[in-house]
């Protein structure tokens, strides 16, 4: 049953299009009414939202999407990063496949302009096309839409063959079933196309329940693309610490049992013993893409809080925690944590990465401790990130 006058003060959200449901001025006012349909007095505006991992740039709008603190920098930063590739390697002919979600739109979008400001001509193969049935969002963008609800990858491959598409970025959530297929068909794969992708993240390289993808691995083996930089085990005591404590709890085998995370019990019998905590590839100096980012969320959250010293009358208001949140500078898990007071998205920095596989994992049994540490710099473009420090 509802509280008759519920209290938030903090909302925890993930993806872009989740944020954007629950920030904006349109959504916060349709709350608040549908909830006061239902007798109950809840002012929406009053809470800030917190996310590890969206990077939608329209969401950086503090007109439209008020109080919302991100621990991501922007697809806008990212996009200049990628445009700094292309533009090293002097690339001119770009096939730019994006979904329909919030953040791929995004993504293509601000690479787009980054690119397009940067150098005098570029060409975008297949603008306007839209694969998969409907397309939200379908020709905003100088890229090849693809439908979610309803997409091939063979008639991506089609379409990309018929483009003679060789330099293809990629912003989709569904980057594994292409990656696989890819592979699978031997269709743009291999040396003669560079592919760059929005999510070099480990979470496109296996399925729903952490198998890895043999053939999504090796289809997406060569690919570059950027990540938001967070400091590596041994590299910042904060790190280090934090892993160490997560050493103590963390078993593979507690990702197979089904467990209760409030006391840490074993509801269906397997024993995880005093290790009830699920690490997919039980390595515990690796953390899981953004891990350390929501870890951070949680931080910088308790320390606005913490900072207006409120007593047990005190009302929580929005815009004063948010204030309280922008204030707030300290070495966390994921790095150092600073927002920008205007946007409420991260100032930070990123790592540029490149797929290799190493030899053990062409064997599958090994293929999942191997997985987690395939990624490794391509240093001879790392002059490119000097520029990327945002200020």
């Amino acid at each position: 049953m509802l509280r008759t006058n519920p209290k938030i003060h903090g909302v925890f959200a993930f993806c872009s299009d989740d944020v954007a449901d629950v920030s904006s001025v349109d959504a916060r006012a349709n709350l608040t009414n549908d909830l006061r349909s239902y007798g109950v007095a809840f002012d929406a505006t009053n809470f800030v939202v917190l996310s590890a991992s969206s990077t939608a740039t329209e969401i950086s709008s503090e007109s439209y999407y008020p109080h919302v603190a991100r621990l991501s920098s922007p697809e806008s930063e990212v996009g200049k990063a990628v445009s700094s590739l292309v533009d090293h390697y002097g690339w001119r002919r770009v096939a730019v496949v994006h979904d329909d979600s919030l953040w791929a739109r995004s993504s293509a979008q601000s690479f787009i302009d980054a690119i397009s400001s940067r150098v005098d001509f570029v060409t975008f193969l297949g603008s306007g096309i839209c694969l998969g049935g409907n397309c939200n969002g379908a020709g905003e963008t100088l890229g090849i839409t693809v439908s979610r609800s309803g997409f091939n990858v063979t008639e991506i491959l089609d379409v990309l063959e018929a483009l003679d598409a060789r330099i293809i970025y990629l912003a989709t959530y569904v980057q594994q079933e292409i990656f696989a297929e890819m592979y699978r068909q031997r269709r743009i794969w291999g040396s003669d196309y560079a592919l760059i992708t929005n999510l070099p993240q480990t979470a496109s390289l296996v399925d729903d329940y952490h198998n890895v993808d043999i053939d999504a691995v090796k289809g997406q083996e060569g690919s570059l693309g950027f990540i938001q930089y967070a400091p590596s085990y041994g590299e910042e005591t904060v790190v280090s610490d934090y892993l160490d404590s997560w050493r103590q709890v963390m078993s593979v085998d507690a990702c197979n049992s089904r467990v209760e995370s409030t006391n840490a019990t074993i509801l269906d019998g397997d024993d995880a013993s005093s290790a009830p905590y699920c690490d997919v590839d039980g390595d515990f100096t690796t953390s899981h893409d953004y891990s350390m980012f929501c870890v951070d969320a949680i931080v910088i959250f308790a320390k606005a809080i913490a900072a207006q010293e409120l007593n047990t009358n005190s009302r929580l208001l929005a815009s004063e925690t948010y204030a309280m949140i922008l204030n707030q500078t300290f070495e966390g898990s994921s790095g150092t944590v600073q927002l920008h007071p205007d946007s409420g998205d991260r100032l930070g920095k990123f790592s540029l990465l490149n797929l290799q596989i190493n030899e053990a994992m062409e064997s599958s049994s090994a293929a999942r401790r191997a997985l987690w540490n395939s990624y490794e710099p391509q240093r001879q473009l790392v002059v490119i990130l000097e520029s990327l420090q945002q200020c």
